[in-house]
């Protein structure tokens, strides 16, 4: 089995398992640091971005995502930090999902002109629902005069996000990942008031 072959079938493999509801750019490379922490600080100066989707606009209830990033190189340090701050808005807006990020990446030399970049970060997450803005089956079929959301608590979810990110370059070559949401965080929007 080739070298391209082994690193193809270890790479189907890993990815079977994933899954994910991260808000989507069709323009990933002007979002460098929202793909990886890696990337923070990769520019030569510091460097601002702003990515802004609204996708099916013509349709009530579209999906409205926004991220803004600033990261920077610090060359006494060999490290690069950035901040994101991202919001997505969900349908008719009734989900929310505001993120603010930390990111550090740490830049070693393996040998001239070869770097491996490891790199944390560290998010605070606000995920909200406004069940008044939904329609359930129940309010369709009584003539929507029912509040079936009554049962359940207009409440944000609030946690810490924790991800990491692996960047391997060359001035020919540039190969990383970026793994999100490592411990998995409870982000239930349906607890029933007691």
């Amino acid at each position: 089995m080739t070298k391209r072959g082994l690193v193809l079938l270890v790479a189907m493999v890993l990815l079977c398992r994933m899954m994910a509801q991260d808000a989507h750019f069709t323009q990933f490379y002007a979002a460098p640091t929202y793909l990886s922490p890696a990337f923070a600080g990769t520019g030569s100066q510091t460097r601002f971005a702003l990515q802004y989707r609204d996708q099916w606009p013509s349709i009530p209830g579209a999906f409205v995502s926004s991220n803004l990033a600033v990261d920077h190189y610090l060359s006494e340090l060999n490290s690069g930090v950035g901040m994101l701050v991202s919001y997505d808005r969900a349908g008719s807006g009734a989900l929310r999902y505001t993120s603010i990020g930390a990111q550090y990446a740490y830049e070693l030399r393996l040998k001239h002109k070869v770097y491996l970049r490891p790199a944390l970060q560290f998010a605070y997450v606000n995920h909200a629902v406004d069940w008044s803005r939904l329609v359930f089956g129940d309010q369709l079929a009584r003539g929507g005069n029912v509040d079936s959301y009554e049962g359940f608590t207009q409440r944000n979810t609030k946690y810490t996000d924790l991800g990491g990110g692996l960047l391997y370059f060359t001035p020919k070559l540039w190969l990383g990942i970026g793994v999100h949401h490592l411990h998995r965080p409870n982000q239930s929007l349906t607890l029933r008031e007691s």
